[in-house]
């Protein structure tokens, strides 16, 4: 996931994929489970490491978008 089209998309949107993504990222690690922990699959790790970086990236983007919907607080 490019963090281009991350900027474009609304709260909700960006709530969703987090939570696709979420959900792709649990079924990689039973089919892990499942398969032994690399016996006899062709299980690739590299998989675990981006969806948990497009997660972070979600996440990250969804708090930008919550702080710019606050009010700034001055300070005293």
């Amino acid at each position: 996931m490019k963090k281009n089209p991350i900027n474009e998309l609304s709260e909700q949107e960006l709530q969703k994929q987090a939570r696709d993504l979420r959900l792709e990222l649990f079924s990689l690690h039973q089919s892990h489970a499942q398969m032994g922990n690399h016996q006899g699959g062709d299980f690739k790790v590299h998989q675990l490491k981006a969806k948990r970086r497009d997660i972070a990236r979600l996440e990250t983007r969804l708090t930008q978008v919550r702080r710019a919907k606050v009010p700034a607080v001055a300070k005293s």
